[in-house]
This record gives structure tokens, C-alpha cells and sequence, in this order.
């Protein structure tokens, strides 16, 4: 037929959709509309259909839809709280799951980034060195470099954030060793950044460096980066 396995499972599933599929949909629908928050009827809908499928089915999918669906509009409505038993349990959930898998696949890799934030610094430590390795196995799989890619530069932000050096250092070694193995060169402009952010918070800026950076970004449209760059390196400055 010459199309790959990923295309003719899509097309199947855009005629003939699966529960999951329709869940995801669902899912996506209520995500994506910005004016919903966790007491919207529609929302609190959706997070009991899903629960209650997981409950019925015991399908870990299910249930990584109601958190992730949790998280994502308590978070975009500022009412996310990482102390709340909600939080808490769904936290706990997650990490069992992942623990349990040995090798990661696409699922696995998406929710481990989702849900970043939750995790400790000890606990994403761990995943780096050894559950991400196991993800290796679809490294051909178009989906592979762009997951990574997402999950790389989520570290790096919530590493600076929590000011941890070493745990940055692990997301940079990940970026720098995925950058040289792609042509993709959006992965270039990352490393260039958090490579200026790393060095500035070391030793100071350097105003030649940064001008021919943010002149870039500036060319390529990405000037919110220019933004994070200066509110990051200050902050870390005036904590150290």
C-alpha cells in the first residue's frame, strides 16, 4: 500500500474511531477551550466519564486523560495546588505507572512531560538515567525526535526555575547529544539558548554573545524567548 504502519492506523481510526480515540477527541475538545475551568459542567463531565472508564476497564490510558485533564485547567485557571490530596494522589498514581514500565514507549514518554511539574528533582533524575534510555526502541518513529525535544527543553525550564545546576545539566548533556544526531534545526536555537542562559548565570552576560542571539530570535519571530532569557539569568543572578 506504501504507507507506514502510523498512516494506516490514522486513516482507520479517522473512519472507524476507537473508545480511545473518541476519548482523546473528547479530551482535546475541552483542553483547547481556554473559557473552561474545573466547575465548567462540561469539564466535570468529562473528568467523571474518565475516571469512571478507568474504574471499569482498569486501562492506566483512561486515567492519564482524567489527570492530565486535571492538571492542565486547574493550572491554566491558577488554582493548581501541589499540596492538594487530589494533586497528591494523582501524583503518586503517575509515578507507580511509570516506575512499573520497563520500556517506555510514546505514551509513557508524553505523560513522563505532561507531568514534569508533579515529579521531584530525584524522582526525574532517575527517569532521565534510566526509564528514557528504554525509549530508545522507537527512535525511528517520526514522533520520537519531537517528544524528546519537548521533554528536553520542559526540563531546562523547570530546572532553571527550581535553580538546579545539576539537574540542567542532565536536560543540556540530553539536548546537546540529540542536537548532533538531527538536522532539525530548531534544536540548534535551543541549544544556543540555554547554552548563553547557563553561561550568563556562571559568569556574567556576555553583550556580544547575547545581541547576536537575541538579534536572531528577533529574525525568527521567537522574541518571547528574549524575555525568559533576561527574567531567568536575573533571577538566578540575584539568588546567588
Amino acid at each position: 500500500m506504501n504507507i507506514t504502519v502510523e498512516e494506516y492506523q490514522y486513516l482507520f481510526n479517522r473512519k472507524y474511531p476507537t473508545p480511545k480515540e473518541t476519548a482523546k477527541k473528547n479530551y482535546w475538545t475541552i483542553v483547547t477551550n481556554q473559557k473552561l475551568t474545573l466547575t465548567s459542567p462540561s469539564v466535570k463531565a468529562q473528568l467523571q466519564s474518565l475516571l469512571h472508564t478507568y474504574q471499569l476497564t482498569n486501562d492506566f490510558f483512561y486515567y492519564s486523560l482524567y489527570a492530565q485533564l486535571f492538571l492542565i485547567i486547574a493550572y491554566r485557571d491558577r488554582n493548581l495546588d501541589l499540596h492538594d490530596p487530589a494533586t497528591l494522589a494523582i501524583q503518586t498514581r503517575i509515578q507507580s505507572y511509570l516506575v512499573k514500565v520497563q520500556n517506555w514507549g510514546r505514551f509513557e514518554l508524553v505523560l513522563f512531560t505532561n507531568c514534569l511539574f508533579l515529579f521531584d528533582d530525584e524522582f526525574i533524575q532517575g527517569c532521565l538515567t534510566t526509564s528514557l534510555k528504554q525509549t530508545r526502541f522507537y527512535c525511528d518513529s517520526h514522533y520520537y525526535t519531537v517528544d524528546l525535544k519537548v521533554l528536553i527543553v520542559h526540563g531546562l525550564i523547570l530546572s532553571l526555575e527550581r535553580q538546579n545546576l545539576d539537574l540542567f545539566d542532565t536536560f543540556f548533556s540530553e539536548l546537546t547529544q540529540l542536537q548532533h544526531q538531527s538536522s532539525d534545526a530548531e534544536l540548534l536555537i535551543y541549544t544556543r539558548i540555554f547554552d548563553f542562559i547557563h553561561h550568563s548565570i556562571a559568569r556574567g552576560i556576555d553583550d556580544a554573545t547575547g545581541k547576536v542571539l537575541f538579534d536572531t530570535l528577533k529574525w525568527l519571530n521567537m522574541t518571547e524567548w528574549i524575555n525568559y532569557i533576561k527574567k531567568i539569568i536575573a533571577l538566578n543572578q540575584r539568588t546567588n
